[in-house]
C-alpha cells in the first residue's frame, strides 16, 4: 500500500512538470504564432444564443401533509461575448470565452397545493396553501466573466503542435468544458392561506428564485446542449421543494455532485432540466402581443400553458428575421396557418348586418387573426428565404351543453299586443351552460335569425272583398342584436333564452297560413368585454313551427271578435305540425344577416279576393 501511494505521488508530481512544461512552450509558440491566434479568434462568435427548459413536479407524503404541484421555466435569450474577460485579449489563443446574458426572458408556470390530511373538527377545510399563476421574469447577468464560461483546456495542447502523446496525457487530467447560470429574478405567485384560527382562506403570496447551474462537457463537434431528469427525495411535505437544479457532467474523479438535488431512487419530485447553447445562425423568431409586451413564443408547443388559447382569442404575432452579419431590412417572407378557412381578423355585428373580416396579410411581418373552428394542430409558420419560425397553440373548446324546452300546443290567446296564435307560452326555451377548465372570464350571448313565410286573408270592409297580407323573407335578424343581452362571468356561465313568437289575428282575419323558422346560435367571446377578442358561434338551434287557421263564420256577416270566437285550426289539429330535431348543433358558420325583421312586418300585397260565400275556407294557392 505504501509502495503504491509513493508511486501514484510520484506519477502526479511527473505529470505537474510535464504540463508545466508544455504550457511554457505553449505560451511560447503561440506569442510569436500570430497567424495562430487570428485563426483562434475567428472562430468566436459575438453571440450565441441559449435555451433553458427546466420542469418540476412533485407529489410528496409525509405523516401529516401532502404537497403536491409543478413547476415549469422556459428561459430563452442571447448572450453576448465578454471581450475584457475572455483570455484572448491577453494575446492568448481562446482558452477561456466567457459570455454575459443579454435580455435573456423566462417564462414560468407554477402550481401547487398543500393539505393536511387530518384536519381538525373545528377546521375541516383541508387545504392549507394553494399557489396557482403564470408569468414572465429577467435572467439576470452575472457579475465578473458572465453567464457561461467555456474552457478549451484539453484542445490547448492541441494546436500548440506538441504531439498526440502530450495531448492525450492532458486530456486524461483536463476536460474541454463550460459553466452555465442562469439566474432569475424573484417572483411571486398568488394564492390563499389558510388562517385556522378562524378556519378561513387569506390572500397569500409566495415568492421563489429559480436558478439552473450547469456544468457540461464542450464536445468535439462544439455542441453544448444535454436533458437530465432525475428523481429526488424529499421528506417534509409542508413546503414545496427547491426550485432550481445544477447539474455536473465532468468525470467522477473531479465531481462528486453529479445532480443538486441529490438523485434518489425511491424520489417523490421528478426534475427535469435540458438546455442548449449555439451559435447564432439566419433564423425567424416569432412574438406574439400580449398585456403590451412582445413575447418570444418561438418553437413553442401545445403542452405549455402559455401556447393554450381559446376560439375567438385573438392573436398579434411578429415575425423577426434574424440575419446576422446582413445589414438593411430582411426579405418579406409568408405566414402558413392551419385551416385557412377556419381563422378571421375580425367578426363584426349590428343589427343592419354582419361582416367576416377574413386575413390577407400574410406575407406581411405582423399579422392579427383568431381561430373560431376546432382545428386537429394550431400551427403557425413564416418562412423567408428558406428559413423558417414556428410556434404551435393548443385550442381548448369550452364545454358546452344546451337543454332546450319546445312548445307543443296551438292555441289562439289574447295578449298585450292582441288576439294571437301561438305554440304554447314560451314556445322556445334554451338554457345553455358553458364550462372551461381554468377560472378564466368570458362571456355569452345568443344571435336569432328568423325566415318567413307568413300570409294572412282579411276581411275589405270598404270593398267589400278580401285583401292578401304578407310577412315573407328569408334569414333576418330577429328583434335586436344580441338576443336577450350578454352574460359574463369565469368558469362557468349559465346562459337562458325564452321566445314566444305568434300569428297575429284582427277582428277582419279569414284565414292565416304561417310558416317560420328560427335559427338560435349561442356565441361565446373569450377574455374581459375590454380585451379585443372575438365573438365566435358554438352551437345552434333549428327551430320552429307552422299553423293554418280559418274563420268558420264570415268576417263579413259576423261581429264575433276572432280570438277564441271563431277561428278554428286547419284539420282541428292542437299540436305544432312540424317536429324538428331541436338538438344542439356545433356552428359551422357564423350567423349572418343584411337587416332587421321590422316591428310591423305584416304588409299589403294588392292582391284581392272576391266575398263569395265560404270560399275563404278552402285552402288557397298563396299568392
Amino acid at each position: 500500500m505504501v509502495k503504491k501511494y509513493l508511486s501514484t505521488r510520484r506519477f502526479i508530481s511527473v505529470c505537474a512538470v510535464f504540463t508545466l512544461m508544455v504550457l511554457g512552450l505553449f505560451f511560447i509558440l503561440n506569442i510569436q504564432n500570430a497567424d495562430g491566434k487570428k485563426k483562434k479568434e475567428e472562430k468566436v462568435k459575438e453571440f450565441l444564443k441559449a435555451t433553458v427548459n427546466l420542469n418540476i413536479k412533485w407529489d410528496i407524503d409525509d405523516e401529516n401533509n401532502k404537497s403536491q404541484g409543478s413547476m415549469s421555466l422556459r428561459a430563452k435569450g442571447r448572450l453576448k461575448l465578454n471581450k475584457e474577460m475572455s483570455s484572448m485579449d491577453q494575446g492568448l489563443p481562446a482558452v477561456m470565452v466567457n459570455y454575459k446574458s443579454q435580455n435573456m426572458m423566462a417564462h414560468y408556470s407554477y402550481k401547487g397545493t398543500i393539505t393536511v390530511k387530518d384536519p381538525p373538527d373545528d377546521c375541516p377545510n383541508s387545504v392549507i396553501e394553494k399557489y396557482e399563476g403564470s408569468g414572465n421574469t429577467m435572467c439576470k447577468p452575472v457579475p465578473g466573466p458572465g453567464n457561461l464560461i467555456m474552457n478549451h483546456f484539453a484542445s490547448m495542447f492541441k494546436d500548440t503542435g506538441l504531439g498526440d502523446m502530450a495531448s492525450s496525457m492532458v486530456e486524461g487530467m483536463l476536460v474541454d468544458h463550460y459553466l452555465f447560470v442562469i439566474p432569475c429574478e424573484e417572483i411571486e405567485v398568488n394564492g390563499q392561506k389558510l388562517d385556522q384560527s378562524s378556519c378561513t382562506n387569506r390572500p397569500s403570496t409566495t415568492r421563489m428564485k429559480i436558478t439552473t447551474n450547469i456544468t457540461g462537457k464542450i464536445e468535439k463537434n462544439g455542441k453544448m446542449e444535454g436533458k437530465k431528469t432525475w428523481a429526488v427525495k424529499v421528506i417534509s411535505a409542508s413546503s414545496s421543494p427547491w426550485m432550481g437544479a445544477k447539474i455536473n457532467e465532468l468525470p467522477k474523479s473531479i465531481n462528486n455532485k453529479p445532480f443538486v438535488p441529490e438523485k434518489a431512487s425511491d424520489g417523490n419530485v421528478t426534475y427535469s432540466l435540458s438546455w442548449k447553447i449555439e451559435k447564432i445562425e439566419p433564423h425567424v423568431l416569432i412574438y406574439r402581443l400580449k398585456d403590451n409586451d412582445w413575447h418570444d413564443i418561438t418553437d413553442g408547443t401545445p403542452n405549455e400553458e402559455e401556447q393554450e388559447i381559446f376560439p375567438g382569442e385573438k392573436l398579434t404575432l411578429k415575425a423577426v428575421v434574424v440575419m446576422p452579419g446582413e445589414t438593411g431590412e430582411p426579405p418579406k417572407g409568408q405566414w402558413e396557418i392551419t385551416g385557412k378557412d377556419k381563422i378571421l381578423k375580425d367578426w363584426i355585428a349590428r343589427e343592419g348586418g354582419t361582416d367576416e373580416i377574413e386575413v390577407t396579410e400574410f406575407t406581411k411581418k405582423e399579422i392579427e387573426f383568431f381561430w373560431w373552428k376546432e382545428v386537429k394542430t394550431a400551427k403557425v409558420k413564416y418562412t423567408v428565404k428558406g428559413l423558417t419560425g414556428k410556434t404551435e397553440f393548443k385550442l381548448i373548446f369550452p364545454e358546452t351543453t344546451v337543454d332546450y324546452n319546445p312548445g307543443r300546443n296551438l292555441a289562439p290567446s289574447k295578449g298585450a299586443d292582441g288576439c294571437e296564435i301561438v305554440p304554447d307560452s314560451p314556445s322556445m326555451q334554451l338554457r345553455s351552460t358553458v364550462s372551461v377548465k381554468k377560472n378564466k372570464p368570458f362571456s355569452l350571448q345568443y344571435v336569432q335569425l328568423v325566415r318567413g313565410n307568413n300570409w294572412s286573408l282579411r276581411a275589405n270592409y270598404s270593398k267589400g272583398n278580401f285583401s292578401w297580407y304578407k310577412d315573407v323573407h328569408d334569414y333576418m335578424l330577429d328583434s335586436t342584436y344580441p338576443y336577450n343581452g350578454v352574460n359574463s362571468g369565469s368558469q362557468r356561465v349559465v346562459k337562458e333564452m325564452i321566445d314566444t313568437p305568434g300569428a297575429p289575428i284582427k277582428r277582419t282575419t279569414a284565414s292565416i297560413h304561417w310558416d317560420q323558422e328560427f335559427i338560435t346560435y349561442l356565441m361565446f367571446r373569450p377574455g374581459s368585454m375590454d380585451e379585443g377578442n372575438a365573438w365566435v358561434p358554438l352551437k345552434r338551434v333549428n327551430w320552429g313551427w307552422q299553423a293554418t287557421l280559418f274563420s268558420y263564420k264570415n268576417p263579413f256577416s259576423s261581429g264575433d271578435p276572432a280570438c277564441g270566437k271563431r277561428m278554428d285550426i286547419a284539420g282541428g289539429a292542437k299540436t305544432l305540425p312540424i317536429d324538428y330535431d331541436y338538438q344542439a348543433k356545433t356552428a359551422q358558420e357564423y350567423p349572418e344577416w343584411d337587416q332587421t325583421v321590422p316591428q310591423t312586418p305584416m304588409e299589403g300585397t294588392g292582391l284581392e279576393v272576391p266575398n263569395s260565400g265560404d270560399s275563404y275556407k278552402e285552402t288557397p294557392s298563396l299568392p
